[in-house]
């Protein structure tokens, strides 16, 4: 069982499981927590150019795993540690 924690405002990476872990894969979609259950972590991903903030917006929220979510805060300091910037 995966325990990562995820609170409402986090930005999250989702990365799609087919990428076996790629977190910097175009594929990734980022976005921001607006709720959490149990089972799922509720995610208003960035669209159009149009960053998700608070988890307030207006739009509807995708219901994603756990497991295939990444805090945007660990992704950051992994490429900086690589000395990958493009996030």
């Amino acid at each position: 069982m995966n325990y990562k924690k995820f609170e409402k405002g986090d930005r999250v990476r989702y990365v799609p499981s087919i990428l076996d872990g790629d977190y910097n894969d175009i594929a990734c979609n980022d976005g921001v927590v607006s709720s959490v259950t149990d089972s799922f972590v509720f995610v208003k991903y960035d669209f159009s150019g149009y960053v998700m903030v608070t988890g307030e917006e207006p739009y509807t929220a995708q219901a994603t795993l756990r497991e295939t979510l990444v805090h945007m805060e660990w992704v950051r300091t992994v490429n900086k540690l690589k000395g990958i910037n493009n996030v």
